[in-house]
């Protein structure tokens, strides 16, 4: 009744794969080693916004707080699972709020992170509206398969945000 909107999920997931040509542990020079790895995935999440919504005659104003709660069981790869669709992550204002922020299977965001932000709003239907977003992510334990320079590397990410203005009826920036 007061507009403050909550969703939760729950998942469970899991990965087969069947690897050739893996380095052998004992000598990272040869490459002949095979193997079948599965994985389950489990995972939980909790997010909840407040819009809080006024309006100046016909022009709408919002703000809007998100916080967000995800768990995923720890992913332990133990090298059997080679990173060939996750090699880039780029995390961005999109994916911040994602389950799993890696863009393909090979790497799972495991752990647990709260991520926070904030949506602002004018929306006014006889002139120019817009909308900004700014976000941040925090990590409850460092992942050591997270690249550098990703936004994720730290305990903190990076923060993120989004501009968007609706000039005209055709033209947005």
């Amino acid at each position: 009744s007061n507009g403050m909107t909550f969703s939760a999920d729950a998942s469970l997931g899991g990965t087969l794969h069947w690897s050739t040509d893996l380095p052998d542990p004992s000598d990272p020079l040869q490459r002949d080693i095979e193997d079948l790895a599965a994985r389950l995935i489990p995972t939980a999440g909790a997010q909840v916004s407040y819009p809080l919504v006024r309006y100046d005659g016909e022009v709408q104003q919002l703000v809007e707080p998100v916080v967000s709660f995800r768990y995923t069981g720890v992913i332990d790869n133990g090298g059997r699972v080679p990173n060939n669709d996750s090699v880039t992550v780029e995390l961005d204002e999109i994916n911040l709020f994602s389950e799993s922020r890696y863009p393909g299977i090979d790497r799972v965001d495991d752990g647990a992170r709260l991520t926070y932000g904030v949506r602002l709003g004018w929306f006014d239907p006889d002139g120019i509206s817009g909308t900004a977003f700014v976000g941040q992510s925090v990590r409850c334990a460092y992942d050591k398969d997270v690249p550098e320079g990703s936004g994720l590397a730290d305990d903190f990410s990076g923060r993120f945000g989004q501009v968007s203005i609706d000039a005209t009826d055709w033209a947005t920036f």
